[in-house]
């Protein structure tokens, strides 16, 4: 069984670039590369900057498919984002 410990996600990379990214394509990928499960974090400018927004989409991700994904959350520790914590964030079942 493969576990990639290093996967990016975001429905967007970067805010003012037309390049896009799609969870069902990402499954495609772990599935034709027989990935069985993967840690996810943000990707692109939601990885450093807009961490609560990448958190966000991460988080929505391990929840549409928690038996592929641990969510990995980074915080920006110079930004004044202010970081709030869910009681069950991937839900009981991830």
């Amino acid at each position: 069984m493969i576990f990639d410990f290093h996967c990016h996600y975001s429905p967007e990379f970067f805010r003012y670039r037309d390049y896009r990214m799609d969870l069902d394509a990402l499954i495609a990928e772990m599935d034709r590369h027989y990935v069985a499960r993967a840690v996810l974090g943000p990707a692109g400018e939601y990885a450093a900057c807009a961490t609560g927004e990448g958190n966000a989409f991460v988080r929505d991700a391990a929840r549409r498919f928690p038996s592929r994904f641990v969510a990995f959350a980074p915080t920006d520790p110079w930004g004044r984002t202010r970081v709030e914590y869910d009681e069950d964030p991937v839900g009981s079942e991830g």
